[in-house]
């Protein structure tokens, strides 16, 4: 019992989140909806395609939040942590209560605290 009690004090824990994409297409103009349905419906098969998509929308439809968090999932995925904060955070300003958006800073910030932690026991040991 002690020793799953202390567990995640001394020793990492791998996990894979499994992330929800927003599918809000409110107010776009049709064309450029059309196309963010697609980047949805590659999500599940071709994220990169999906990721690309969501860029091409992004240019032609700017500042939507839904779209600025898909983005930062695709940024979180690909390891750039720093991007997808940004870019969750843009989305907050505009969707202050969504609750995605609220999960995935958090997720963001958990990450950078596990690598930072990972760092000191790396340099405790190189001692």
């Amino acid at each position: 019992d002690i020793a799953r009690s202390v567990r995640k004090d001394i020793a990492p824990e791998y996990r894979t989140d499994k992330v929800k994409v927003m599918e809000d297409r409110k107010g776009m103009p049709k064309p450029v909806a059309t196309q963010f349905k697609t980047a949805i419906k590659y999500t599940k098969n071709s994220p990169e395609a999906a990721c690309g998509l969501f860029k091409e929308v992004d240019l032609q439809y700017p500042n939507y939040g839904p779209l600025l968090y898909d983005r930062g999932v695709c940024a979180e995925q690909a390891g750039r942590l720093d991007e997808a904060f940004k870019l969750y955070e843009t989305a907050r300003t505009l969707m202050p209560s969504e609750r995605l958006v609220s999960n995935a800073l958090s997720r963001i910030a958990a990450r950078h605290e596990a690598d930072g932690d990972w760092a000191d026991r790396r340099a405790r040991r190189g001692r």
